[in-house]
């Protein structure tokens, strides 16, 4: 108990004299905090600015035609969605079509900007999980509205091809 008392009376002391001491050198206290505030205002002037846009995907485990074809025929399963959502949405394919629709290259013939776009896009896009069944994909860039089409653009491309995917097996099943 005298332990607490002595310590919590020690800082009591320690903040007096601290604030005293603020007190009689207010002017270099002033002066020390102006300059930190311009130095991380100059840091936020000079460092560049990255924008980050995100979205969330419930990724269904449920097949399409699984009830449907129940001891009929093998229907496929996906055990990592991460995986697998990551290799369909950063494959060349797609993201060369999202290079295209976006208009993200100056010349639309020429297949070392598309390349070089593609690799660009490819470096700064993430996908994770963030759930036992939620899915993250996300993009960073230094135009805000370049991150946010990308996002909404990558994710509209996955949704319909997995659509698609989901129509061809349930087509090949029948």
């Amino acid at each position: 108990m005298n332990t607490s008392v002595s310590q919590a009376s020690i800082i009591i002391q320690f903040a007096r004299a601290v604030l005293r001491e603020a007190v009689n050198f207010k002017t270099w206290v002033v002066i020390c905090y102006s300059a930190v505030c311009m130095v991380v205002l100059g840091l936020g002037l000079v460092y560049p600015k990255t924008f980050t846009s995100s979205t969330t995907m419930h990724a269904d485990r449920q097949n399409i035609i699984g009830p449907l074809l129940a001891g009929q025929a093998q229907t496929t399963t996906i055990s990592d969605h991460s995986r697998f959502v990551r290799e369909v949405v950063t494959s060349p394919r797609m993201l060369k079509q999202l290079v295209l629709e976006l208009g993200l290259v100056n010349d639309p013939s020429n297949e070392r900007e598309i390349e070089t776009s593609i690799r660009s896009l490819m470096s700064n896009i993430g996908v994770k999980n963030v759930g036992p069944s939620l899915i993250k994909i996300q993009y960073s860039g230094q135009d805000p509205a370049e991150v946010y089409n990308v996002v909404s653009k990558i994710t509209d491309l996955f949704i319909k091809d997995s659509s698609e995917t989901k129509r061809k097996e349930s087509r090949e099943a029948f």
